[in-house]
């Protein structure tokens, strides 16, 4: 019984990792394309990161 119900936990456990897997690629994957249409925006953003860690300390 024990072992059905570890190979039960292990299956969702797998499936969990699966889904959020596909979730974060699909990010990931968006992420990218609006980084390939901004790229002049680079420049921008790192002036901010750059800004904002000068804060930080």
């Amino acid at each position: 019984m024990e072992k059905v119900i570890l190979i039960i936990i292990l299956q969702c456990s797998l499936a969990g990792l699966k889904y959020y897997f596909q979730l974060f690629y699909k990010a990931y994957k968006k992420i990218e394309e609006e980084n390939k249409y901004s790229e002049p925006d680079e420049t921008t953003s790192s002036v901010k990161t750059h800004h904002f860690n000068k804060k930080q300390k």
